[in-house]
């Protein structure tokens, strides 16, 4: 811990780490907590305050960083009033072998180089997907790196340790030098960085105090399409990024004055306490939402307490030996030597002085702390043990990982390819950019005829192929813990590892909801209910927080509100859906002022970009057909602009609800938990079916994922 206040609000954040770090906090210790989360109260931290404005956002995972930086991007522009200007990264594909030390090492560079080819340049619209791949996709080495001078960077290399040049360093841009090619992009040579509080001044001749050239490097990269496919090339450009948000782990070893934390996708009491104890002071944390308390109040795991409470035995070992407290010819070899010869002498349920109560084992049963009697043996594995691999086939869903060039299609738009025969697949690609598939298949949820159950069948259909499509990793982290989703991803992981059924996780998620509103989700008989209604509660917790401003120029009436990203019914048809969301989450018109009547201007501020978006569609008529459901939407919402593609759509009619997936290569596949049961039904591609009608039912509700 970091600490360095002395007033009684530090002093209790201080004993609430102490607590944080065994998932042992009081109640006291949350509302200790809470009173630092912003809000728009009065007295309570504000993100907008000078201080705050500005800080790196301590977060959990590397694409939430990378959102965040984009955003920090666009709004330094904004406060600074310069021009953001974007540096292309030099790619090329891999013409050389890397000198390689392991055999996975040489397997791996066999998979990378390919002896045909004879040119390393890229395709350019497949060179322009990888531009846009966030750096999380490309092993954190940026394909477009927008700076202006005076913007906050991190370094992610070690550049020159003896320069304090080291990877995790911070400082800010004060000048470049780049080039350009025939197409005007931007491509750097070096860019000029003044560290921020290094650990020693820094001067090189010819450059100002503390500013040190950070140039181009030459780095064979993995970018990670968007299908989960591997693409390895050789990337140029400076190892660096913004630093407007930055991951708990990368956080480590700082102290910080004003510390901006954003806890709620940590894994647990651990990633918190990294978080937390940056702060120097309990009045410089500022938590910009909610978290999950049951993360640092339900204790740490069996092992994790072993742990620490042998931590505290050979802590206690080592300060008797540096007393000469020791008896005569005690142990000095492994761990489990000293402690087994501690208890004997000590007895077993000895504690030593200043543990903390939650690892207290005097009233519990030692046994757990009982080094094992036999020690495991060391062995040499042989050759024939280290080339034994298993004989289990990969999933289905496991995409093929892409040898050789020829395996990779050419990039189109808006038509369909087939895919190299090489690998044994047909798969195509519409719209964006896709590559070779594996060959997946939809399942679905049969229908209950006892309990009806076709509003879920619906969406577990849609969500469980959205999770087998494009992996349990990318579906976990659109279900923030504490949810129903979450609750729903760990029965589909029960699916996926013992084989049962979807109507198994289908049913338990109707007994949640039923027992949430009873009567808005019967449980039993041959009741209806509203699938989005299913929707909405199904979502909730997990709709991203948007403020609205509102603001009269007749009386100066001002209000600040919060709204949500879950759009109601289309009021009218004949428009689709990206502008209805626009308007929606970028202005609200009609707003009538309460004071004095007049017509109000609403501006709307995002917090956080949401996963997924619902829509429902209105009540069909007679001119239902002239409706329009994109394949995709950009929401200019925030810079730059998002898009979100087409994962499944639900239709209605005659009492039922039947849903059509849409996989990452384009492929519809359809479902009706009557007629199909559990299985699903290729129809085509996007381009080949009409998405607003599907045998005689019409679309009812729209999901875009991002």
């Amino acid at each position: 811990m970091r600490q360095r206040g002395a007033s009684d609000d530090d002093v209790r954040f201080r004993t609430c780490l102490d607590n944080m770090r065994y998932g042992a906090c009081t109640p006291e210790d949350i509302t200790h907590l809470r009173k630092r989360i912003t809000a728009r109260r009065i007295g309570c931290p504000r993100l907008t305050e000078a201080r705050f404005r500005g800080v790196s956002v301590i977060t959990s995972f590397n694409a939430h960083r990378d959102v965040l930086n984009e955003m920090g991007c666009e709004r330094y522009a904004l406060d600074s009033e310069t021009n953001l200007v974007s540096f292309h990264s030099h790619d090329t594909w891999p013409l050389t072998r890397q000198r390689a030390n392991t055999k996975k090492q040489v397997r791996d560079e066999a998979s990378v180089f390919d002896p045909v080819r004879t040119s390393s340049v890229i395709p350019e619209l497949l060179q322009t997907a990888l531009w846009r791949l966030p750096p999380v996709c490309t092993e954190h080495v940026p394909g477009m790196l927008n700076l202006a001078v005076g913007m906050p960077v991190l370094l992610k290399n070690n550049e020159a340790t003896e320069l304090c040049a080291t990877n995790g360093a911070e400082g800010v841009v004060v000048g470049w030098d780049s080039t350009t090619d025939d197409s005007n992009r931007r491509f750097l040579r070096t860019v000029f960085v003044r560290l921020t509080s290094p650990p020693r001044s820094v001067q090189i001749p010819g450059l100002p105090l503390n500013v040190i050239p950070v140039t181009t490097k030459k780095t064979r990269v993995k970018c990670l399409l968007p299908n989960d496919q591997v693409v390895t090339i050789d990337r140029e450009q400076p190892m660096i990024l913004p630093n407007f948000a930055m991951t708990d782990f990368c956080s480590q070893g700082r102290t910080r004055v004003t510390n901006v934390v954003d806890l709620h996708n940590c894994k647990n009491s651990l990633s918190m306490y990294t978080c937390l104890s940056r702060s120097s002071s309990y009045d410089g944390t500022l938590i910009i939402r909610e978290f999950d308390t049951k993360k640092i109040t339900s204790g740490t795991s069996g092992n994790l307490r072993r742990e620490y409470r042998e931590l505290e035995l050979l802590d206690f070992i080592t300060l008797l030996r540096e007393e000469h407290r020791l008896p005569d010819g005690f142990p000095v070899g492994t761990r489990s030597a000293c402690i087994q010869a501690f208890q004997l002498w000590k007895g077993k349920h000895f504690v030593p002085p200043r543990v903390h109560g939650a690892l207290s084992w005097a009233s519990e049963d030692p046994s757990h702390l009982h080094p094992p009697e036999n020690l495991p043996q060391w062995r040499l594995v042989s050759k024939v043990d280290s080339r034994k691999r298993s004989a289990d086939p990969p999933p289905n869903n496991v995409a093929k990982k892409v040898k050789h060039s020829s395996d990779i299609t050419d990039i189109v738009t808006d038509q369909v390819v087939t895919m190299s025969p090489q690998n044994g697949t047909h798969d195509v690609m519409h719209g964006n950019t896709y590559f070779a598939l594996s060959n997946f298949v939809a399942r679905g949820s049969q229908w209950d005829s006892t309990n009806y159950s076709c509003a879920y069948d619906a969406l577990v259909t849609i969500l469980w192929n959205l999770r087998a499509d494009r992996g349990a990793f990318y579906f976990s982290n659109i279900c923030p813990a504490g949810t129903i989703m979450n609750d729903l991803e760990k029965q589909f992981s029960e699916c996926s590892n013992v084989g049962q059924n979807l109507e198994i996780a289908r049913d338990r998620i109707r007994d949640c909801l039923s027992q949430s509103q009873p009567r808005l989700f019967p449980r039993t008989g041959p009741e209806f209910c509203a699938v989005a209604d299913v929707a909405e509660h199904l979502f909730d917790g997990m709709v991203a927080n948007v403020v609205q401003v509102v603001q009269c120029q007749s009386c100066a009436y001002r209000m600040e509100e919060s709204t949500s990203y879950l759009a109601p019914s289309m009021p009218v048809e004949n428009i689709r859906i990206d502008k209805l969301l626009n308007n929606l989450l970028n202005s609200c018109p009609g707003r009538i002022c309460s004071q004095c009547g007049a017509k109000v201007n609403v501006a709307v501020h995002h917090i956080e970009t949401p996963w997924i978006l619902f829509v429902e569609l209105p009540v069909a008529s007679q001119d239902a057909q002239s409706f329009v459901i994109p394949r995709s939407v950009e929401l200019d919402h925030t810079p730059p602009v998002r898009t979100w593609k087409l994962a499944g759509i639900v239709y209605g009619g005659g009492s039922h609800f039947t849903a059509r997936y849409c996989d990452t290569s384009g492929k519809l596949w359809f479902h009706d938990g009557i007629s199909t049961g559990s299985s699903c039904i290729s129809e085509g591609f996007l381009t080949d079916v009409d998405l607003y009608s599907a045998y005689g039912r019409q679309a009812c509700l729209v999901m875009y994922i991002a």
